[in-house]
């Protein structure tokens, strides 16, 4: 038997036609978006979009878009009537707009990535530079190298986050998480990956940046909230199954194209490299794992990373490691030269294992073999030893120790009940047996 729908009550209204709403179970606050397929279109793409919706296509693209770290769709709504918009900066409260369809989404309340690159300073430019110039005069670390830029446990955070949203974009495979009692009172975390979704056609977002990267306040214990993917209107949903490796998961350009094309783009970027021109360029899920290498790299730099190919202004390419082969310096001043290994090496802040991860990453651009569950596997192990044997890790707080702090919490109440219950027990048997 299916479960009774959720109530809801609109919360406060915002601008653009937007609204928040409370769910009336929970308290969960979600935003509306009000779509309604009968209002007669003016553009081709509305009336496309009105039309899908018209046919079901909202419940698959809720079914794709359900995951913790997307921004999801957590129900449709037809039957709720909007405040009218008033004179002022409050909406009327008499009256209301005829109920419209609406999809309910995440409420990310924090803001962006990009909001936290606007919000907090980077560190004087000019004395990073001199620290940066002494340390690698001096073959790196020093007391006068600087830190880095946002903190290590937030870098981990956005950068797991971030995984598991492309994990399920890719593959269709969720985390699951969990916590069981260890010894001495303490507990024990579990992770594990479930299956992948059957027949899930991988889908890759094409837009990784600090702009979709959507942040929650804390909901409990935990240092920082939920790190939701966003931004889905470049997505490309691929006509192949995860499962079958004979279908080569790539996009070109921003529409569709013919498989044989998008298998001979793979083939020639193999053979050609930055020699094929850029429109025939393929877009992998490689692609999307470097977008969060470059989102991490600024996180670590307080800058933004140079083009990986070839730059617009110039023709060189700016961005090279310690390992690279034939590279030649620029000689133009449109963007400075990047050494990936020289950049991080006076970064005293951030452990080498989050290093080593981003300059992975930064390696990965159009890459075919890498899958995010795997770089995810990477990742976890760097932040677990950096949860274990750094101060700031040890006093980092995750999802996990927000669900023992929550089961602690329910067996407290338990408790106090069952000892409540066994003195109301032991009442009524002294009572019984004074009127005996």
């Amino acid at each position: 038997m299916a479960l009774p729908k959720p109530s809801y009550a609109v919360h406060k209204p915002l601008p653009n036609n937007l609204y928040l709403v409370r769910r009336t179970t929970d308290g969960e606050i979600l935003v509306a978006t009000p779509l309604d397929p009968t209002t007669t279109t003016t553009t081709a793409d509305h009336a496309k979009t009105t039309e899908l919706i018209r046919r079901g296509a909202g419940h698959a693209a809720a079914n794709l878009l359900n995951h913790e770290n997307l921004v999801s769709v957590h129900d449709e709504l037809v039957d709720l009537p909007l405040p009218l918009p008033g004179p002022g900066p409050a909406p009327r409260t008499k009256g209301a707009t005829p109920p419209q369809r609406m999809f309910l989404w995440d409420w990310c309340d924090a803001g962006t990535l990009a909001g936290v690159f606007a919000s907090v300073p980077p560190p004087s430019s000019a004395s990073a530079s001199a620290s940066a110039s002494a340390s690698a005069s001096a073959g790196g670390g020093g007391d006068d190298a600087p830190a880095g830029y946002l903190p290590e446990g937030f870098v981990w955070h956005v950068a797991l986050g971030v995984l598991r949203a492309l994990q399920w974009l890719h593959g269709g495979v969720r985390e699951v998480y969990g916590v069981e009692s260890g010894g001495g009172g303490g507990c024990r975390r579990v992770r594990a990956r479930g299956d992948a979704q059957p027949d899930w056609m991988p889908v890759l977002h094409r837009d990784v940046r600090a702009e979709n990267v959507f942040l929650q306040h804390p909901r409990g214990v935990e240092t920082y909230g939920a790190v939701k993917l966003g931004g889905f209107g470049r997505c490309f949903v691929s006509g192949s199954v995860a499962a079958s490796a004979a279908t080569p998961v790539v996009a070109v350009g921003e529409g569709a194209a013919r498989l044989g094309l998008l298998r001979e783009s793979m083939g020639r970027w193999k053979r050609e490299g930055l020699g094929l021109e850029r429109s025939a360029r393929p877009y992998t899920q490689g692609s999307e794992l470097f977008a969060l290498g470059a989102m991490l790299y600024a996180m670590m730099v307080s800058r933004p990373l140079p083009p990986m190919e070839e730059c617009d202004r110039c023709g060189c390419v700016h961005l090279t490691s310690n390992d690279a082969a034939g590279y030649t310096p620029c000689r133009h001043k449109c963007w400075p030269d990047v050494n990936i290994d020289e950049v991080f090496k006076p970064l005293t802040g951030y452990t080498q294992d989050l290093k080593a991860l981003v300059t992975l990453l930064l390696r990965l651009n159009r890459n075919d073999e890498w899958r995010a569950s795997a770089v995810l596997d990477i990742a976890w192990g760097g932040y677990e030893s950096w949860a274990a044997n750094t101060e700031d890790g040890r006093l980092h707080r995750d999802i996990y120790d927000d669900i023992w702090f929550r089961k602690q919490n329910e067996r407290r109440i338990r408790k106090r009940q069952l000892e409540e219950e066994d003195v109301g027990a032991l009442i009524e048997v002294h009572e019984e047996s004074l009127f005996a």
